[in-house]
């Protein structure tokens, strides 16, 4: 599932550079375990959201889940949201923002 984000929620990234996409998770879950592992693998800059312990966070995944708090939930930096994505699908997804951000820059600020 993909949808996009809009607006200042608890998805949203304001001026953290440093970090690609954020990611819901709980500590149980073992679909998020491999998800983390395909990250760290691929050198994916990542902030992790416990919804267990973050209930804004909750409300955001049951509300990009039709009403469903399934895990792990991605956020990229344009809002895009995938819900339990196979990491070859999270990379592709990843490299083609990061393509189409780097189109819209000027080439003085490549």
């Amino acid at each position: 599932m993909s949808t996009s984000v809009t607006g200042n929620d608890v998805a949203g990234f304001g001026t953290d550079e440093c970090v690609d996409v954020k990611v819901f998770t709980t500590r149980w879950c073992p679909h998020c375990l491999r998800l983390k592992h395909g990250l760290r693998r691929h050198d994916v800059r990542w902030h992790e959201i416990d919804i267990e312990t973050d209930c804004a966070a909750a409300d955001f995944v049951a509300g990009a889940n039709n009403g469903n708090r399934t895990v792990p939930t991605v956020v990229f930096r344009d809002g895009t949201v995938m819900t339990n994505p196979p990491i070859r699908t999270f990379l592709d997804t990843l490299a083609a923002i990061a393509n189409r951000d780097n189109a819209r820059r000027s080439p003085c600020e490549r």
